[in-house]
């Protein structure tokens, strides 16, 4: 655990902060002596420096909800009824995987819980402007990484790498890489611009400004209207879309053919020729950043992949990371990092791009524009009848209809051979258009699920937004900063803090039958799926995460099948309708499909 200096609780500028930023006191206090260590001044910090030191501000929801006068009522009635720990975390209703983290930890005392998780468990998160490295010394390189992570000034341009993929209406394009500078993953970023501590990125430019010409004294002046408006490109992560199953997200890197991790001050290598080692500081010295003495020594294949094994359950560095991977709660995390990023920026509103704009940022082809061609061809087909050729050549080509702008027609030797041939196509395109609708699961491109579904359904959970459409044609989700946002991002179960109120687990007593030994006790333990009482227009992709996050007995073969089957979901807008088992078709059944 970090070591926490003492602060004066009775000076005026500590109490003006427990105020002004809406954290609790020794949620402050923890982060005015990191502050202050930190940076080495001996004064507390700024509202501002508070809250915008090391990077993206966040917290634990642990922290948060032990912060509360509901967690100092609900510990003392715990202590004076002898519950163990995990019975009060429980009651305070604690995320899952904070509540272990709180019982690994072996404390019992809630402000030294609420330390030890902010002292383990706060790590800096940074977003960066990716630039180029156009130093041509060390000394320019060094000032020019300074430079990326907020230290120093801006040396070389803002990295372009991908400014080709975009929609019109944009300027000052940036490229932007979210970092854990003390963390390393194992799973690098694909885009150019990435870093080693990088955990995922987003691309964004700014809505161009409108111009209000007008004449003065003979002039033409130009009135810009600064629109003060961020727009978010694309949002990405290959560490938690690559390693979204990985129960390893740190740990061995590929290094000179061979791999190498670290835990804590030991730096274990496997090398191309098969031979192990790790490299420590002797006993009792200091680190080797710090010029201790440094002892490298052989060991064991065994021993090694041992030591690799341990990180799943004894780094830190993974557990922050999991954090973020579980239920895809990185996509909440970027989501919220970006918008306080922008209101720290200056920015009045921010778009978030909808499945079809994110599609077309991207140049894919969307089954909207796939429709809107076909209908333009539809309706081509129906406003121009048959006619008689004007400019016969055979026999074959007496009759004419149109069939595109470009002004191509299609033949026929009679009128109502034509005529049959008109009706045939448009029948085909509408045929055609319905099936892009209907088979929507296989034709809708990835990307445009993950925005439509992921990205769009969660602002639409954390912001009040507004859908709109620029003059281009393109829809974003926009959030007016003007808006209440909280300046701290609560880590936490998405499922949980979201539809808890649609799962819960009833407690069911049945009498026993016959003393039937099958029966296990009178006690049966079932768990509902409820939404609210509603029994339709209940999303199917909410039916499947809940039983994928909630039931614990899935076997190993129906998890796969269930998972596959939400990802094909995922892209639909698929609900589910609440039967009797009576109307089933088949006896036994509790799920099937029925197209109407």
């Amino acid at each position: 655990m970090s070591k926490i200096s003492c602060i004066n609780i009775n000076n005026k500028e500590y109490k003006a902060l427990v105020e002004d930023s809406n954290l609790s006191p020794i949620v402050v206090e923890f982060k005015i002596a990191k502050w202050q260590s930190e940076t080495g001044l001996d004064r507390f910090p700024s509202k501002d420096e508070l809250m915008s030191f090391d990077g993206v501000s966040y917290n634990l929801k642990a922290v948060d909800i032990l912060s509360s006068d509901k967690a100092i009522q609900v510990f003392k009635k715990g202590n004076k009824n002898n519950w163990e720990l995990s019975k009060i975390l429980t009651e305070l209703q604690i995320p899952k995987e904070q509540k272990q983290l709180i019982l690994d930890k072996g404390l019992t005392n809630k402000d030294e819980i609420i330390l030890a998780l902010l002292a383990d468990n706060s790590f800096a998160v940074e977003i960066n402007i990716a630039t180029t490295k156009s130093a041509n010394s060390v000394d320019d390189y060094d000032t020019a990484y300074e430079q990326q992570y907020g230290q120093g000034d801006i040396v070389g341009s803002n990295t372009q790498h991908y400014s080709n993929l975009t929609v019109p209406g944009g300027i000052n394009y940036t490229e932007n890489e979210i970092s854990t500078p003390a963390i390393t993953p194992n799973i690098k970023g694909h885009a150019q611009f990435s870093t080693n501590q990088g955990i995922g990125w987003f691309r964004s430019d700014e809505q161009k400004e409108d111009s209000n010409l007008s004449i003065e004294k003979g002039r033409l002046i130009d009135n810009k209207i600064y629109t003060k408006t961020r727009r978010i490109l694309e949002l990405q992560s290959d560490l938690f879309q690559k390693g979204r199953d990985s129960k390893l997200l740190v740990g061995e890197r590929s290094i000179d053919g061979g791999g190498t991790f670290n835990i804590k001050d030991h730096e274990y290598k496997r090398s191309i020729n098969g031979e192990f080692s790790v490299r420590s500081p002797e006993d009792g010295s200091d680190t080797v950043e710090d010029g201790g003495i440094v002892v490298i020594k052989n060991i064991s294949e065994s021993e090694y992949f041992d030591a690799l094994r341990t990180l799943n359950n004894t780094n830190e560095d993974n557990q922050f990371l999991q954090l973020l991977n579980k239920k895809g709660n990185w996509v909440n995390f970027f989501i919220q990092s970006i918008v306080q990023d922008s209101i720290k920026k200056g920015y009045k509103k921010v778009l978030f791009p909808t499945g079809n704009t994110a599609a077309t940022v991207e140049g894919h082809t969307t089954i909207a524009d796939d429709i809107k061609n076909t209908n333009k061809i539809i309706k081509i087909l129906e406003d121009n009848k048959v006619e008689k050729n004007p400019d016969v050549e055979s026999p074959r080509q007496a009759y004419r209809f149109k069939i595109s702008e470009h002004n191509d027609y299609n033949y026929a030797a009679t009128q109502s051979e034509a005529e049959g041939d008109r009706k045939a196509k448009i029948d085909y395109l509408k045929y055609r258009n319905k099936e892009r609708k209907e088979q929507g699961v296989e034709k809708l491109a990835p990307i445009e699920a993950f925005y439509n579904n992921k990205v769009t359904r969660t602002l639409d959970k954390l912001y009040a937004v507004n859908k709109i459409t620029d003059k281009y044609g393109n829809t974003w989700n926009e959030i007016d900063l003007s808006q209440d946002i909280s300046q701290t991002i609560l880590l936490k179960d998405l499922l949980n803090e979201n539809i808890k109120d649609r799962v819960f687990e009833n407690n069911v007593t049945t009498p026993t039958f016959n003393n039937d030994p099958n029966l296990r006790g009178d006690f049966v333990k079932t768990m509902r799926l409820l939404f609210n009482n509603k029994t339709s227009n209940v999303m199917a992709t909410d039916v499947l995460e809940n039983i994928l996050n909630n039931f614990e007995d899935i076997s190993d073969i129906s998890k796969p099948v269930l998972e596959k089957v939400l990802k094909k979901l995922q892209v639909t807008n698929a609900k589910v309708l609440f039967v009797g088992q009576s109307k089933m078709a088949t006896e036994g059944a509790v799920m099937q499909y029925n197209p109407s």
